[in-house]
Order: C-alpha cells, then structure tokens, then sequence
C-alpha cells in the first residue's frame, strides 16, 4: 500500500512541475508546436527546370 500511496505522490509531483513550467511561458510551448509542425510538413522535391527557358530551346 506504501508503494501505491508513494507513487500516487510523485506522479501528482511531476504533473505539478510540469504545469508549473509549462505555464509559466505559454510562448514557448506555442514557438514548439509551430516547429514541430514545421518539421514534419512534407518537403516537396526540387522542380525540374522549364525547358521553355533553357537556352537552347529559345532558338
């Protein structure tokens, strides 16, 4: 029962310091987000060039 009670406790302690940190700058955790999102957004392959403007082709 003491194992469960002590757990309990620190779970509680660690959300307690998570809020309290997290809160504290709420910019931050937005400037996160947008990174994040940043990150995983698909990055498209790079485009062929337009053979119309080739200077080869403009003969």
């Amino acid at each position: 029962m003491d194992d469960l009670c002590l757990a309990v406790l620190t779970t509680w302690m660690i959300a307690g310091l998570l809020w309290a940190a997290l809160s504290r700058r709420p910019e931050w955790l937005v400037k996160l987000r947008k990174d994040a999102v940043a990150t995983l957004r698909a990055n498209p392959p790079p485009r062929r060039p337009d053979l119309a403007q080739l200077s080869i082709l403009r003969i």
